[in-house]
């Protein structure tokens, strides 16, 4: 009996130590809003990578553990292995709105400069190539200047519908949720007849 319970217990300690990890390490978001149409539509779901962005607070740490005094605070991350790099599509709190988060791509990456001629994407002043943009009408040219280390610029992939970091600015790389593994469409309609449309 008692190894039958020692059994039980065991399965349920690494049973929440999984779902710990994964609910760290991973998570979905629902798409709002047609920013990122084509590559999204609203109501579609992403899951994205938290494990990379993730921080470590030492002097919070160290409170809990009291034998452990460390001697300057610092934030870390970890199993941050490599940056953002362009073209992913990220996940992070909206600068203008609080307790929302946004989905946009990676554009510029640190120490790049930005900027768009006629609506075109130009980093160092070279064209850039962006097959997932949506064009309707949109015609925009200005200089953003160079990136500062660790801040990312960001656009939606229907430009002249996003809000994003042509108007409040880039993204600083502790500000980033995540980084989108895969997407996935759950919305589905149901047809009596069995034809598909």
């Amino acid at each position: 009996m008692m190894r039958q319970i020692k059994e039980i217990l065991e399965a349920f300690i690494l049973a929440f130590l999984f779902f710990f990890l994964v609910h760290v390490s991973v998570q979905n978001f629902r798409v709002e809003g047609s920013s990122m149409s084509p590559t999204l539509s609203p109501g579609d779901y992403i899951t994205v990578n938290k494990l990379p962005y993730m921080k470590f607070d030492i002097n919070r740490a160290s409170r809990m553990i009291l034998i452990w005094s460390p001697k300057e605070a610092q934030v870390n991350a970890p199993f941050r292995s490599k940056h953002p790099e362009r073209g992913d599509i990220v996940v992070f709190p909206s600068p203008v709105a609080p307790g929302k988060q946004l989905v946009k791509r990676v554009i510029g990456l640190p120490g790049e400069s930005v900027s768009l001629k006629s609506g075109d994407t130009y980093i160092n002043d070279i064209l850039m190539i962006e097959p997932y943009v949506k064009i309707e009408g949109w015609d925009e040219t200005i200089d953003f200047g160079i990136l500062g280390s660790n801040h990312y610029f960001v656009m939606g992939d229907n430009r002249s519908q996003s809000g994003d970091s042509r108007h409040w600015g880039p993204v600083d790389i502790k500000d980033m949720i995540g980084t989108k593994l895969w997407d996935f469409n759950l919305r589905f309609e149901w047809n009596p007849f069995g034809n598909s449309r």
